[in-house]
């Protein structure tokens, strides 16, 4: 790679269209001729890591979208998304991630690849006298296109501005992320008393009991007077509060005697 870009000043013209025939990648070093295993393999590496890159690229991107998923429960009730919904449930998607990120991104990668097909290709010249009789000489070299590998870098540097800038986006605020952690998710997860079969419903998470506060006065921090039980978060069916700062939350209301 480091290679054709230096040797953009001096190969073909930038203007040169797709389809263009340039064989200068091996003729210019000299030497011996590599073999048509050697042009296959060198040629199609950057499609190798181009699907490398789309694969972090769409694992950063879902990542990034299920912790908006995650946080979307502290502002407004919503069914938990399944595989096989049913009740207030919601499917999951059938590309891993929304059509309005999927379809784009998917796009993208078919373009890149098209365009790493076009910069960087086998070259195979066979000769032929004046007659048109074949002289049983052939020129293999791996042919690149100076044109095609300036838009595949301008396309990749917008892709990678717009991931950056979606770093820049923030979470709803009112429940803490837990990434794909299931001990943290589980934590999660402990209804009040009552609530029936909430996962198929529509949930929210945030304060479903009483809560108490810490009294920072004395040297050790206690429990504020006349205050003695520990609040609960959770996802739930049933109408939530906001978690207060400085109150006290537990995962479960009550631990299970063994």
């Amino acid at each position: 790679m480091a290679f054709l870009i230096g040797t953009l000043p001096y190969g073909p013209d930038l203007a040169a269209d797709f389809g263009s025939f340039y064989f200068y990648l091996y003729n210019r070093k000299g030497g011996n001729k590599p073999s048509l295993l050697t042009l296959i393999f060198v040629t199609n590496s950057p499609q190798l890591i181009l699907s490398i890159l789309y694969f972090s690229y769409n694992g950063l991107i879902t990542f990034m979208l299920m912790a908006d998923e995650w946080s979307g429960f502290s502002a407004e009730p919503k069914g938990l998304r399944v595989t096989s919904a049913s009740g207030a449930q919601r499917s999951t998607y059938r590309l891993q991630v929304p059509y309005r990120y999927a379809v784009p991104l998917i796009t993208v990668s078919v373009i890149m690849h098209w365009l790493v097909s076009q910069f960087l290709y086998v070259s195979i010249l066979k000769a032929y006298d004046s007659n048109g009789v074949y002289q049983y000489d052939e020129i293999w070299d791996c042919g690149y296109l100076p044109r095609a590998l300036l838009i595949t870098i301008c396309l990749g540097a917008a892709v990678l501005m717009v991931g950056i800038g979606m770093g820049f986006r923030k979470y709803k605020p009112g429940i803490p992320l837990v990434g794909s952690c299931s001990a943290a998710i589980s934590a999660a997860c402990h209804p009040p008393q009552g609530d029936d079969k909430p996962s198929r419903k529509a949930v929210r998470w945030g304060s479903c009991g009483p809560t108490s506060t810490l009294d920072m006065t004395g040297d050790n921090p206690t429990l504020s007077s006349g205050e003695s039980e520990i609040g609960h978060c959770s996802l739930t069916s049933f109408d939530v509060e906001p978690p207060v700062e400085g109150a006290l939350y537990a995962g479960l209301r009550k631990r299970k005697e063994i």
